[in-house]
């Protein structure tokens, strides 16, 4: 794994290897959010090495220059960016579902991985691109910063980065038993076609046990990237 530093090393290596055309979606995506109307913020749960934190902040701002006066029409109030992540890298697995699932059984994934930029970093990274003022950075498990996302919170787009069932399961839980996703709120799936593609562990896991227990009207959007997927979520 490698472990970015600075915000150069991070341009550096997907100069290199070229690496840009993975976010496109997900910068589109912001596009998306503006160009529908869909009110609300934009979260990120898993921020890694603050690479895809960017590309949202870059979204905003740049979308919110072509469309903002859409927003300003449809009385959306400016939108902010809220990163959540423990900064520890992944936790240890505790739930059945993660133990059997083959990334973590084979030791590909395990806690500590994925730990790189900082709360302090990752501010400076995204400042870049987007006023200071508007990212909120949550760090901590998600099983204990979650209940900091209070009733009457909107998404407008939610990129859930967090691989293990149980964490997902944190995320998605609290988000809809508070109702959190606005009308047309598009929710992506960094890892959804991970060990194996199978729907019996990680982020497909827990998207179907939420279908299962919540009920919502969606539109799946397809797949995007190598092992992503998208849905868009209806009133």
């Amino acid at each position: 794994m490698t472990h970015f530093r600075s915000l150069a090393s991070i341009d550096r290596l997907c100069t290199q290897y070229g690496i840009e055309d993975i976010y496109r979606e997900l910068y589109r995506g912001i596009e998306y959010v503006y160009v529908a109307a869909v009110a609300g913020d934009v979260a990120e749960f898993g921020t890694s090495s603050g690479r895809t934190a960017i590309t949202l902040a870059k979204g905003l701002t740049d979308f919110h220059q072509v469309y903002g006066h859409s927003d300003r029409m449809h009385d959306i109030p400016t939108r902010t960016l809220q990163l959540f992540d423990g900064f520890e890298g992944f936790p240890e697995a505790s739930h059945a579902i993660d133990k059997e699932s083959p990334h973590i059984a084979t030791g590909l994934w395990h806690a500590g991985l994925t730990k790189d930029a900082s709360p302090e970093l990752l501010a400076e990274m995204c400042a870049a691109y987007i006023d200071g003022s508007r990212v909120i950075i949550t760090p901590g498990w998600y099983k204990d910063t979650m209940p900091s996302v209070q009733p009457g919170q909107k998404y407008a787009l939610v990129h859930i980065d967090c691989d293990f069932y149980e964490s997902t399961m944190d995320v998605l839980d609290r988000l809809f038993a508070i109702d959190a996703f606005s009308d047309g709120c598009a929710i992506y799936f960094d890892d959804w076609y991970c060990n194996r593609g199978s729907p019996k562990y990680g982020e497909q896991k827990a998207w179907a046990d939420c279908v299962v227990k919540y009920k919502p009207q969606f539109t799946d959007w397809g797949a995007y990237a190598t092992v992503g997927r998208r849905f868009i979520i209806h009133r």
